[in-house]
């Protein structure tokens, strides 16, 4: 154990080390300017907005997941919802790649559904590929909306291709597997002869659940009208961030695209959350939207995350002071899962 302890410990210092160097290219290429950071605190009104508008993203998260839990008849009320949800996004953004938001979210759950394990697995899976699917959906409208401006750059016709593939990748294994599970699940035939393996059993509980949660798709439509509203606020926030230290303003469709695309860029493992990986990807997807417009837009994105920072701390601060250690946590969330 402490050999694996002491593995993770090289691998984050690895990881933060390359941030750091990543930050400092971009500081010393003029990409990212930290004296503009100061301009964000001279707009009190402004900087009340953006707090605002990134707590609101938080509700319109615990929103959806509470219709996924809601649709497997998963007790867990609106108000604790909204708490855990909290919680987990400042895991993630104030200790990045230490304590997974997703994993601990789904051991509060677990606590109070300790009998429902695969639905529990079922909504944060479905969580999260919904948010996903939404993010290349987006990205692939967005392109559209500009074309004019992505058909004269190749870099940006391989984002338009790449996350049209995605989204309709992504509809395609979902649709599939719920056919693949629909039929695993009602075949008796299979299910005698499969289910004789105990490694078997939670697969077939798990394609139960999506049996039953398939039948109802005004939930999915439900959870995607949230995700989308989610980018939105997203894309807004930037937008807010910008025009507060002075930016020259792109359009909303282009920091829709630049969001988009660094929020998958930010699922690249080799710095905790993205950092200096997704300032890069920002800055680059809106010099090549908007080659006229000279600026070190990668300040934007950065501003982002520490205002995140700044506004989720609070939930880090009690979530730390609660449990002490983030490591106790895990251990009794694995022994939950694997049960």
């Amino acid at each position: 154990m402490l050999a694996n302890r002491t593995k993770r410990l090289l691998f984050l210092t690895l990881k933060l080390a390359f941030a750091v160097g990543l930050i400092w290219v971009l500081v010393h290429s003029a990409t990212l300017n930290m004296r503009l950071l100061v301009d964000l605190f001279k707009q009190p009104f402004a900087f009340g907005v953006v707090l605002l508008l990134l707590l609101t993203m938080v509700i319109t998260g615990a929103w959806r997941w509470y219709v996924l839990n809601c649709a497997q008849n998963i007790t867990f009320c609106f108000s604790r919802t909204v708490f855990v949800t909290y919680l987990c996004t400042a895991l993630n953004y104030v200790t990045p790649g230490a304590v997974g938001g997703d994993f601990v979210r789904a051991f509060y759950v677990l606590k109070h559904a300790s009998n429902k394990k695969s639905a529990v697995l079922l909504t944060a899976f479905l969580d999260r590929l919904i948010g996903l699917w939404t993010v290349f959906f987006l990205m692939s409208a967005a392109c559209l909306v500009r074309f004019s401006i992505v058909a004269h750059q190749s870099q940006l016709k391989y984002l338009f291709v790449t996350s049209s593939i995605a989204s309709l990748g992504l509809l395609v294994v979902f649709f599939s597997m719920l056919w693949v599970f629909s039929y695993v699940a009602t075949s008796v035939a299979w299910v005698k002869r499969l289910s004789q393996f105990v490694w078997l059993r939670p697969l077939f509980s798990f394609a139960r659940q999506i049996n039953l949660f398939k039948l109802d798709k005004k939930i999915i439509a439900q959870c995607v009208l949230l995700s989308v509203t989610s980018q939105i606020l997203v894309t807004t926030t930037i937008m807010l961030i910008s025009s507060m230290m002075g930016f020259p303003l792109a359009t909303f469709f282009d920091f829709m695209i630049a969001a988009c695309v660094t929020q998958i860029v930010n699922l690249i493992p080799l710095t905790p959350g993205g950092i200096g990986i997704g300032e890069m990807a920002f800055s680059h997807v809106l010099s090549w939207l908007n080659p006229s417009l000279q600026a070190p837009y990668a300040t934007v994105f950065f501003a982002y995350r520490l205002l995140g920072v700044l506004t989720y701390l609070p939930g880090a601060i009690y979530y730390s002071v609660t449990h002490r250690t983030a490591v106790r946590i895990l251990p009794a969330a694995g022994e939950l899962l694997v049960e």
